[in-house]
């Protein structure tokens, strides 16, 4: 994350998220179903699915991104006054995938 403002709330958001997993963990491994926790086991598959689609959906999307700063369509932003601090929004930058 390029800026200082975003890096802080993306860590943010991270770890905000990340410690949502403690609540639905505690809410979906029900004791009367043990030993098996279908429902919490089912929740874990059907959250890692998800998982795996908004990955690739990542993965495709920052694929195009950069195949419109190739092409110069993001050339635009090269107009502001504050070119040291664009970050990520630099059109030379390219994202890894």
């Amino acid at each position: 994350m390029g800026g200082h403002y975003k890096r802080s709330m993306a860590a943010a958001i991270q770890v905000g998220i990340g410690n949502c997993g403690g609540i639905i963990a505690s809410n979906v491994f029900i004791i009367t179903e043990k030993p098996r926790y279908k429902t919490g086991f089912g929740t874990a598959m059907g959250l890692l699915c998800f998982c795996a689609i908004m990955a690739t959906l990542m993965f495709l999307g920052l694929k195009f991104e950069n195949r419109k700063r190739d092409r110069g369509d993001r050339d635009y932003r090269l107009d502001e006054s504050s070119l040291d601090n664009m970050g990520d929004d630099h059109p030379s930058f390219r994202f890894t995938t």
